[in-house]
């Protein structure tokens, strides 16, 4: 289960977990229009949600958007293009019911990058739309097939998932262990549009019905120890007020 950080952690620059950080969202803000990245990158956030998106669990902030697509947070993809391509990713989620079947797939998307008419990258998702009985879906390739879980995530259920992409091959790990790998086919992410959490936003959407906290990329690969410590110690990487502990 994660621990909040507060509304505008701090990066931790002599933290090794923090190198080839290009994005990360808390999802702590509890409020307002925007989603503070606090990655040396600064990455601006536009939301495009209704109220009701920043809830509460345990006594901390979270995003929580419900499947709608005004709901989830997109911010410009260029930083993914300002580096190498390789990619990995990070995330606390919390699928909650019945997920948004999209019309190319994805249910329950919670990350992803597209291009109108050009196709979708780096999808974090359900393969099906029950999170009980369904397994989780990492695409770092356009229009490939990805590889999935090895196990379901459950309903209403906190689950660590983070997954990466060495530019040949894919790993996916929940919890802190690797499930799955394999080297989807495809084209390598190209710019024009949007990196979304908690949806895919564009021709080809996808929204989800989830808690989410703590996401991050990074353009470089993590390994198996870091994913590890990042399902330990939610909040590597980041300073923290004295005496004050955030839980959800």
């Amino acid at each position: 289960m994660p621990r909040l950080a507060p509304r505008f952690p701090v990066r931790d620059g002599s933290d090794q977990i923090n190198k080839g950080l290009v994005g990360a969202w808390m999802m702590s803000d509890g409020g307002g229009a925007n989603a503070y990245d606090w990655s040396r990158r600064r990455n601006g956030a536009i939301q495009a949600f209704s109220s009701g998106v920043w809830g509460t669990s345990s006594g901390g902030n979270a995003f929580t958007p419900t499947g709608s697509s005004s709901q989830f947070v997109a911010t410009d993809g260029s930083f993914l293009f300002s580096g190498p391509t390789t990619y990995s990713v990070s995330i606390w989620v919390k699928w909650r019911g019945t997920q948004q079947a999209a019309p190319f797939g994805d249910p329950g998307a919670i990350m992803g990058y597209q291009t109108n008419g050009g196709g979708q990258w780096l999808i974090l998702s359900l393969v099906g739309t029950n999170p009980a009985t369904t397994q989780i879906y990492w695409g770092p390739k356009n229009y490939a097939s990805g590889i999935t879980s090895t196990s379901s995530p459950g309903n209403g259920v906190w689950r660590h998932v983070a997954a990466s992409w060495a530019g040949t091959t894919a790993k996916l790990y929940i919890d802190g262990k690797q499930e799955a790998s394999g080297t989807p086919t495809g084209s390598n992410p190209a710019a024009g549009n949007f990196f979304c959490i908690g949806g895919v936003n564009g021709d080809l959407a996808s929204y989800s019905t989830t808690t989410l906290s703590n996401a991050r990329v990074w353009q470089r690969i993590i390994t198996p120890n870091e994913v590890f410590r990042l399902y330990r110690q939610p909040l590597a990487g980041v300073l923290l007020p004295k005496r004050r502990v955030y839980n959800i």
